[in-house]
């Protein structure tokens, strides 16, 4: 006979499965995930100009800096 490998994580992925099948068969539930979904998709869109416009800053910072340190530099010799 063959050894059972996974059958407990299998187990485990088929409750998870099994219990979103059912939560998901009533029309408000689905509306509900949609309506979370796309709350998500929303908040996930502007903390991603935020962080691009963190880092737009911090790389200006950067080439600031490294323009006076480099001015300092030049400075010396």
């Amino acid at each position: 006979m063959a050894k059972r490998k996974g059958g407990l994580l299998a187990l485990i992925a088929g409750l998870a499965v099994g219990a979103t099948a059912l939560f998901l068969s009533k029309k408000e539930n689905r509306a509900k995930v949609v309506k979370t979904a796309k709350r998500a998709a929303s908040v996930a869109k502007k903390e991603g100009k935020k962080v691009a416009v963190t880092a737009k800053k911090v790389v200006a910072k950067g080439k600031a800096a490294a323009k006076k340190v480099s001015k300092k530099v030049a400075k010396k010799k």
